[in-house]
C-alpha cells in the first residue's frame, strides 16, 4: 500500500475525500488528514509519504508551499503531490509546474476524475526507480518542452490581443489548443487560466458602466469559461478573445474619434477613400490602424452602408466622370479607379449602372436607378 495524506482547511471536505474514495482498493492506504501545510511539513519531517492530496489555500502554508518543500527536498523523499483548487485559484497553481506537482484537479471534485488521477499517480509510482519511470512533467502529461511552448503561446496570444491583430490571434488560438489536445481538462484550463491573465496584464480595459465592457474581466471570463465543456472550451475562448480585441478597437475608435473633432473618423475614411481608388480594404484599414472586419463593421453601423459597397460606388462615379469628360479607354480607366481586371471593371460598371461602359459613354449621362456591385 502507498502511503497518502490528505490536506485541506474544510473539515467537511477532508473527511469527504477520505470516505469518498475505497482507497484500499486503489493501493492507498491515507494515513493522515491535516488542516493546513505547516501540519503537513511537519509531518513529512518524521514520517515517510508517497502522495500528498492538498488543497492550494489554506490557513497558514499553502499546498504550494506543501510542493515547493517537497521539491526542495526530492533528494530525500520522492513524493507525488496531487494540488485541487477552485478555477480562481489557477494563478497561484501556475508555479506549482515549477515545483514538480503531479497531478491537478478542479473543485468541485469529480469522484470519476479523482480515481482516475490516482491510478495514475499509483502506476507512476509502480514504475519509480525503473527504467520505465518517465521524467518529471508538469501534471504528468505534458514534457517540460511542451509545456514551455504553450506558456510561450499565451504571451503571443496576449500581445496579439494587445496589438488587435486578428490574424496572429487565429494562428496562436489554433497552435495553443492543439498542444494541449492531449492534456487533461484541468491542465487545459490552467492553461487558459495563464492566457487570459496574461492578457488582462497585456490590456487595460477601462472600468466601465457599459455592460459589454464590464463582463470583459478574468474573472468573468473564467467564471464562464469554467461551465463549458471540453469540447466547446476552444470555440469560447475564441469568442472571448475575440470580445476584448474588439473592446479595445471600439475604445481606440472613440478615443480617436474624441481627440479629432474636425469631422468624424467616417469623414476622414471617406476623403482617404476619395484620394485613393486603388486601395483594397485591407489597405484603407491599415491606413486607419483597425482591423478589416472591424473598420467594415463600425463603417456600416455609422453610414448605413457596406465599406465594400461604399467604395464601388465612389470607383464607378469616378469612372462615369471619366467617361463622360475623357476618351479615355475602358481598360484605362479601370485601372485608374483600382479594377486591375477590365472584365471585371465592365462587370461591375454595368451592375452599378444597368449600362455597359459603351452604352453609358454614348448616353453621355447617368441613368437613374442605383445598383451596387455584388
Amino acid at each position: 500500500m502507498y502511503k497518502l495524506i490528505i490536506a485541506d482547511d474544510e473539515e467537511i471536505i477532508r473527511h469527504g475525500l477520505v470516505t469518498l474514495i475505497d482507497w484500499s482498493s486503489l493501493g492507498f492506504e491515507v494515513t493522515g488528514l491535516f488542516e493546513d501545510g505547516r501540519d503537513v511539513i511537519d509531518y513529512l519531517q518524521k514520517k515517510d509519504v508517497d502522495v500528498i492530496l492538498t488543497d492550494v489555500c489554506m490557513f497558514e502554508l499553502s499546498g504550494l508551499d506543501i510542493a515547493r518543500y517537497v521539491y526542495d527536498n526530492q533528494r530525500r523523499m520522492r513524493v507525488k503531490v496531487c494540488l485541487f483548487s477552485g478555477y480562481q485559484d489557477f494563478t497561484y497553481a501556475q508555479e506549482a509546474i515549477r515545483f514538480g506537482v503531479a497531478e491537478y484537479l478542479l473543485k468541485p471534485i469529480d469522484p470519476k476524475e479523482l480515481i482516475k488521477t490516482m491510478i495514475t499517480i499509483r502506476d507512476a509510482l509502480d514504475r519509480r526507480g525503473t527504467e520505465n519511470e518517465k521524467e518529471s512533467q508538469p501534471f504528468g502529461y505534458l514534457s517540460s518542452e511542451t509545456w514551455e511552448k504553450i506558456k510561450m503561446l499565451t504571451a503571443l496570444q496576449a500581445q496579439a490581443v494587445g496589438k488587435e491583430d486578428t490574424a496572429a490571434i487565429q494562428t496562436y488560438h489554433k497552435e495553443f489548443f492543439t498542444l494541449l489536445s492531449n492534456a487533461k481538462d484541468s491542465v487545459v484550463f490552467l492553461a487558459v487560466s495563464i492566457l487570459f491573465e496574461r492578457i488582462f496584464e497585456y490590456v487595460k480595459l477601462p472600468i466601465t458602466a457599459d455592460t459589454s465592457l464590464s463582463s470583459l474581466n478574468f474573472a468573468s471570463i473564467m467564471e464562464s469559461l469554467h461551465s463549458k465543456e471540453r469540447k466547446e472550451l476552444s470555440g469560447a475562448v475564441l469568442d472571448a478573445l475575440n470580445k476584448i480585441t474588439n473592446a479595445l478597437e471600439t475604445l481606440r475608435w472613440d478615443s480617436l474619434g474624441n481627440a479629432q473633432p474636425s469631422g468624424t473618423l467616417i469623414d476622414r475614411m471617406k476623403a482617404y477613400i476619395e484620394e485613393h481608388l486603388s486601395d483594397s480594404l485591407e489597405d484603407i484599414a491599415s491606413e486607419f490602424n483597425f482591423n478589416p472586419s472591424y473598420l467594415s463593421r463600425r463603417f456600416r453601423t455609422e453610414s448605413g452602408k457596406r465599406l465594400s459597397e461604399y467604395i464601388t460606388e465612389r470607383r464607378i462615379t469616378r469612372a462615369m466622370h471619366l467617361l463622360n469628360t475623357s476618351d479615355l479607354t475602358a481598360k484605362q480607366i479601370s485601372s485608374m479607379v483600382g479594377y486591375q481586371n477590365e472584365k471585371y471593371f465592365c462587370s461591375c460598371f454595368k451592375a452599378f449602372t444597368g449600362q455597359t461602359t459603351q452604352e453609358y459613354k454614348r448616353n453621355g449621362e447617368r441613368p437613374n436607378g442605383w445598383k451596387s456591385c455584388r
